[in-house]
């Protein structure tokens, strides 16, 4: 996994203050495997494309985001079909106008994980940020293709803000789950790290010189 605080052994006072926050150096790398999640590199395949009216299959697992989707979302029979749509649709697009690389971060700890993507890389050494990402999948028809999918259903003014919950609540996240397991995040710990995506060949690595990712977990530094 991860860079992990084990909070198990502490000692919780009857003030009802909260122990000060760990420092950065408190904090242990564990691989992935050792953590439960999956051996690396992790791979995945990209699903096909199917109607959202069509009979689906049950899939692996279920998804480890939030159950409440996310604004523009449209009703699928269950989340995780909704999540294969998304990536049969996006990854080829982005793989076919050279994108190469994904890297997403990830922390959390006690009742949930969080991932987002930080950026992605193109052929040519070139970083896009999500907001640059988002321009770019505009400028690719994207959003187009999602609305025919009935993976978005608002229109072109509220398709910036859906593609950013999609990113961080999907697509992101999804990869977290397939990475460190179902429920990453859960436990008597605060945790932090970061992936990366190859999407030539479809495998998830994680990264054991990571940052901390922003917002969700405090760090002494």
């Amino acid at each position: 996994m991860p860079f992990i605080y084990d909070e198990s052994e502490i000692e919780w006072t009857d003030d009802e203050n909260d122990p000060p926050a760990p420092k950065r150096s408190q904090f242990e790398y564990i691989s992935p495997p050792m953590f439960g999640g999956a051996s690396e590199p992790v791979r995945f395949s990209i699903p096909a494309l199917r109607s959202p009216t069509a009979p689906h299959s049950v899939f692996d697992r279920p998804f480890n985001g939030p159950t409440h989707g996310y604004p523009g979302q449209a009703p699928y029979r269950d989340h995780d079909e909704h999540i294969q749509q998304l990536l049969a649709i996006l990854l080829p697009a982005m793989r076919d106008n050279g994108v190469r690389r994904v890297y997403c971060r990830y922390d959390g700890g006690h009742d949930e994980g969080f991932a987002q993507l930080e950026y992605v890389e193109t052929h040519d050494g070139k970083r896009m940020d999500t907001d640059a990402f988002v321009r770019w999948l505009s400028d690719h028809q994207i959003p187009d293709k999602l609305r025919a999918a009935k993976i978005l259903h608002g229109d072109a003014s509220t398709a910036a803000g859906e593609l950013h919950e999609m990113l961080h609540y999907s697509l992101a996240d999804e990869w977290a789950a397939m990475l460190l397991g179902q429920g990453y995040g859960t436990g008597e710990y605060s945790m932090y790290g970061a992936f990366t995506v190859d999407l030539e060949a479809c495998t998830i690595t994680d990264d054991p010189n990571a940052e901390p990712a922003r917002g969700n977990i405090d760090i002494d530094e």
